[in-house]
C-alpha cells in the first residue's frame, strides 16, 4: 500500500472493550490488539505514510460509553490516525438494538447532547475540538 500510495481507513471504535463489541474476526475474537499493534508498526516503519494516508473510522450504539471513547481517542492520539467518519450502528433493517432498552437509548442521547455542548463550548472559546 505504501509503494502504491494507497489511502487506508482503519476501523477503531475506542478502548478494547468498546472496539471488540463491534469488530470481531471469523472466530468471534476481538480485533483490538491486532489493530493497535499494526498501527504502531505502520507508524514506526512508515511515519510519512501514517501521517498522510491513514485515517480512522468509528461506530457507536446505545451501549457505547462515549466518555471512555472520548478519553481513549484523546489519550491515544499519537497512535490513532485522525478520525474522518463516526457513525451510529444503523437502526433500520437490523435487530441489533433489541439488546437495549429505551432507557439505554435515552442515556445515549443525553450523552451525545453533553458532548455536543462541550464541543460547541470549545469551538466558541477557541479550544481544540479534535483529537
Amino acid at each position: 500500500m505504501v509503494e502504491h500510495d494507497v489511502s487506508l481507513a482503519i476501523s477503531i471504535d475506542g478502548p478494547s472493550e468498546e472496539h471488540n463489541r463491534f469488530r470481531v474476526d471469523v472466530h468471534g475474537k476481538g480485533s483490538y490488539t491486532r489493530i493497535i499493534e499494526n498501527l504502531r508498526r505502520i507508524k514506526r516503519i512508515y511515519p510519512e505514510y501514517w501521517n498522510a494516508k491513514l485515517t480512522s473510522v468509528s461506530v457507536y450504539d446505545w451501549g457505547t460509553d462515549l466518555e471512555s471513547v472520548e478519553k481513549f481517542f484523546e489519550k491515544n492520539s499519537a497512535i490513532i490516525p485522525r478520525s474522518v467518519f463516526v457513525n451510529q450502528v444503523a437502526v433500520l433493517n437490523t435487530d441489533w438494538y433489541r439488546r437495549y432498552t429505551s432507557a439505554d437509548r435515552t442515556r445515549m442521547l443525553d450523552n451525545i447532547n453533553k458532548l455536543r455542548a462541550r464541543y460547541k463550548r470549545a469551538k466558541i472559546e477557541g479550544n481544540s475540538t479534535s483529537y
